[in-house]
């Protein structure tokens, strides 16, 4: 049986907007893999997830990971259940790599089932076995893992879910194996053959057995990392989900199912869901393109018939004045919530738009932010932070990329904060010596002047460190509760709960951001310059103990007098600087996604008198009036954005939560407006900057040859981010082993380019030479693919047909490729290199319908899904438990099964 292919999440999928669709089967090990806890399921690992990930080791592998943060991982544990159990294929090393490559701690089930294999696949991973009870371990399984392993519903529902139709196969073939069948019968002798074994194959020195009641001391001891200043986490239990949806604990087991039912659909939880999902996609009601994660006309991608794995955004220049823009390369990381249209990941456009590098090849489409040209060891390199985005911030590792686009060095933060880098300031210093990074650190705090007196009130800590790029060292730590000016005592620009990112304060879960720093600054002396967008300031710090030498608010009068102002901002760099006058330049948002401070987000440059106390405004860049698709109104970035200072003398400025990039002369006229996607795709990018850049990558070129019907040969050919390429020569041969012969030369055009020969040519490769005359790599080997007849109706002389978005085939067409076996299929056509899946060549060419048939057609059943699960479904269970609790005498809701320990009975 093969492995059931990779499918990206429907466009209609509204019910779970986190779920992102990453396939990790093209994706590779960028952190290393730290940590192995193989403790069974229901052992408080949940809580120790979010411990690990506070130690540093982030991501940390959950079972969540699978049922509900990305749903196609669940196609690479059904892989690696049919090795296992049915002999179907292998899955080894390489194979966890694609699947863990992000993460440094793996633990839950179903990583259980190979904890021999992956202890094998990772000597250097340290084994932690959390434990408990195994009476205690067996009630609570039985009511949760267990039901959802047979659930009947989760069973249907997986038959036409995109996201179930991932996770219950995948779930039952897991427990059906590990359980040997029956986990009611089974349940407790596998717990304890499974720890017995555990404990006899791990070597003393390599295992600690744990209980997450325990506390912090032993696991850091274990780890080797220092004891947090927060309370242990327990996110998993009765007590702390009631608390969070504001309901009352039932008095019955924490996970029984009908408990589990009552807190899923209580009207707490309903209208909370409702709302979200009202909130996120009435656009239904008011443009139902948005529903369309790919459409072409909102978020344009571009095809290379040389590299079909890539989709890249097509930049989209309307002001390009060629002599007036600086050389250079455009870098940026596009990234959309929710996930769909271009890949994530880092990119480089050159001047004219044309794609130059897709990083999202070389690492697996997760999202990247800032990419950007650095020094280290005096060469160029590309830095940029790659990790998970969270509410307002991010979690990961920096990375520094050498010419051949290969990871030199991960990069973290220091101490007990490593593994935990927030996204919105990695940046090397001293000649890459040194790097400076941002963290976002939750922590508890007495909130009580703000109304919050029934518990811990939880506040996002603003630190930066400078660490050692060789060694981690930690240089410098700041924290912005240990100062006075920048503590929540001054946090009065947003308050709890006033938007979304900045937090309500109240949970681990939405803490409150009242400081939000976003940018990082060092001067000749060694003091820093940071930016607070929650408090509008800008701030600098002394290199000696972090003291505040001088705040610039970009509100007030004080302490600076000025006759401009500004909000929100982002990005704010040294240009010049000394005791007596500072400039400094920024992004001034203006916008904080909850109310305005002026018409429009603008890239700003400042003058600092710091002995007459006064700040000017030197020069703006404000974004055109007339914008891609037709755009007229103000734009006004509620996040994000950059604005950079090129040696040229003019600006360059992303405009951050807009998809939009544009370059400036220094007077302020604009000489390159460009766009990646248009403002209602959602799609944006945190920083857009420009850097010359030169690449030979190690990798080599990628080349696809077509011909027709043999009088012509037609050949596209790339090399993802090579910059030296001048032209290509072509070189083809009767047979794979030649001789070969030279058929022509093609100056390089774009990522990708075509060139035409007369006659057919079998077997053929490509050459790039540089400017020099000098080759700099061949591609490899391609044969050329010639359509067969009943498919060359559908292609000219260039290529065949694309279909970019294929409309839905009607239901007899769905009828007729149901019953398609190995007997219609005429298998001589069927091509054994350039045509490897015949099945290809049976698509149907369907015609595309209107867009209201399509649209509406996958909106509505997810429309009348969400009416009955939210609406229709707590109704009846609410009348059914209504009725139970006034027939039963008031008595709570009991689990559909609770075994009665002293007895041994089961009882309804």
């Amino acid at each position: 049986m093969s492995p059931r292919p990779y499918t990206r999440k429907p466009k209609t999928d509204v019910f779970t907007p986190g779920d992102t669709d990453i396939d990790r089967r093209q994706c590779r090990r960028v952190v290393p893999m730290r940590l192995l806890a193989l403790g069974l399921g229901r052992t408080g690992t949940a809580s120790l997830r979010e411990a690990l990930q506070i130690l540093g080791f982030d991501p940390c592998y959950h079972m969540l990971c699978a049922s509900s943060e990305n749903p196609p991982d669940c196609l690479m544990w059904s892989d690696a259940l049919a090795a296992k159990y049915d002999g179907e294929g292998t899955f080894g090393k390489e194979q966890w790599d694609q699947l863990l490559g992000h993460c440094q701690a793996i633990c839950d089930w179903p990583a259980v089932a190979f904890s021999e294999e992956l202890m094998e696949a990772y000597p250097e991973a340290k084994v932690l076995l959390t434990t408990r009870d195994v009476d205690s371990w067996y009630e609570s399984t039985l009511g949760t893992a267990n039901w959802r392993a047979n659930d009947p519903e989760l069973r249907m529902l997986s038959k036409w879910d995109w996201g179930a139709s991932h996770y219950w196969p995948m779930l039952n073939k897991f427990w059906t194996n590990f359980f040997r069948g029956d986990f009611e019968k089974n349940g407790k002798q596998v717990f304890n053959e499974y720890y017995a074994k555990m404990r006899a194959v791990v070597p003393p020195e390599r295992l600690l057995e744990y209980r997450v009641g325990e506390g912090w001391e032993p696991l850091c001891e274990f780890l080797d990392v220092p004891v947090p200043k927060v309370p242990f986490p327990h996110v998993n239990d009765t007590k702390g989900r009631c608390a969070f949806l504001q309901q009352p604990a039932p008095t019955v087991a924490a996970h029984s199912a009908a408990a589990t039912f009552l807190e899923m659909f209580g009207a707490g939880a309903m209208w909370l869901a409702l709302a979200v999902l009202l909130a996120r996609h009435v656009q239904v009601a008011v443009g139902i393109d948005l529903w369309v994660v790919d459409d072409e006309d909102v978020m344009p991608t571009s095809l290379f018939l040389s590299r079909p794995d890539i989709k890249p955004p097509k930049l989209d220049l309307t002001i390009y004045d060629r002599d007036a823009v600086t050389p250079g390369y455009i870098f940026l990381a596009p990234w959309r919530r929710p996930r769909g249209g271009p890949d994530h990941g880092p990119y480089i456009y050159d001047n004219d738009g044309e794609l130059v590098w897709s990083g999202a090849a070389n690492f697996g489409g997760i999202k990247a932010y800032n990419p950007h040209v650095c020094k280290h060891n005096s060469e160029d390199h590309i830095c940029f932070h790659q990790g998970e985005g969270r509410l307002g911030y991010a979690r990961g590792n920096g990375l520094i990329l050498d010419s051949t686009y290969d990871v030199v060095r991960m990069v973290r933060p220091g101490g007990s904060l490593s593994g935990i880098a927030d996204m919105h300031e990695y940046r090397l210093a001293d000649d890459g010596r040194t790097a400076l990074m941002t963290i976002y650190q939750t922590i508890p705090y007495d909130l009580s002047p703000f109304g919050i007196t029934d518990g811990f009130g939880w506040i996002v800590e603003a630190v930066f460190q400078e660490v050692n790029v060789e060694t981690g060292e930690v240089v410098f730590e700041w924290r912005s509760c240990d100062h006075r000016e920048t503590s929540p005592y001054e946090g009065r620009k947003i308050l709890p709960g006033d938007t979304l990112v900045g937090g309500f304060g109240v949970h681990p879960i939405t803490p409150w951001d009242y400081f939000h720093i976003n940018s990082i600054d060092k001067d000749e002396d060694g003091d820093y310059l940071i930016s607070s967008r929650h408090m509008s300031s800008l701030f600098k710090l002394s290199k000696e103990d972090g003291h505040i030498i001088w705040q610039l608010a970009g509100d007030t009068e004080l302490p600076y007098q000025k006759d401009f102002n500004f909000s929100s901002q982002h990005d704010a760099r040294w240009l010049h600087h000394n005791k007596t006058h500072s400039t400094i330049s920024l992004f001034d948002n203006a916008d904080n996604a909850w109310k305005s401070t002026a018409q429009h987000s603008r890239g700003l440059i400042i003058e600092v008198d710091h002995e007459a106390g006064t700040a000017t405004e030197k020069t703006t860049f404000d974004p055109p009036r007339a914008r891609p698709g037709n755009q007229t109104d103000p734009l006004s970035a509620g996040s994000q954005g950059n604005l950079q200072v090129l040696a040229s003398g003019n600006a360059f400025v992303g405009w951050g939560e807009y998809p939009y990039f544009s370059e400036h002369t220094a007077s302020g006229e604009v000489v390159l407006w460009g766009g990646l996607a248009r403002n209602n795709s959602f799609m944006m990018h945190y920083r857009a900057q420009k850097f010359n850049w030169s690449a030979t990558p190690r990798e080599d070129p990628t080349m696809f040859a077509y011909s027709r019907d043999g009088a012509t040969t037609v050949y596209y050919v790339s090399w993802n981010g090579a910059t030296e390429v001048a032209r290509w020569d072509f070189y083809a041969a009767d047979t794979a082993g030649g001789p070969w012969e030279r058929v022509g030369s093609a100056n390089r055009t774009g990522f990708e380019t075509r060139f035409r020969v007369e006659g057919h040519l079998e077997w053929s490769y490509a050459e790039a030479v540089d400017k020099g005359g000098n080759v700099l790599r061949k591609s490899t080997l391609y044969r050329t693919f010639v359509p067969g007849e009943k498919l060359r109706p559908a292609c000219d002389e260039w290529q065949c047909n694309v279909l970019a978005q294929p409309a839905q085939p009607s239901k007899g067409e769905m009828d007729a490729a149901e019953k398609l076996n190995a007997d219609d299929i005429d298998w001589d056509e069927v091509k054994d290199n350039a045509d490897v899946e015949g099945l290809r060549k049976l698509t149907p060419h369907y015609q595309r319908q209107s867009w209201w048939q399509v649209y509406a057609g996958k909106a509505m059943p997810q429309v009348a899904l969400g009416v009955v699960v939210l609406v229709i479904v707590p109704l009846i269970g609410w009348a059914i438990y209504t009725l139970y609790a006034r027939y039963r005498g008031g008595l709570m809701v009991r689990g559909l099964y609770q075994k009665v320990a002293d007895a041994g009975e089961e009882t309804k």
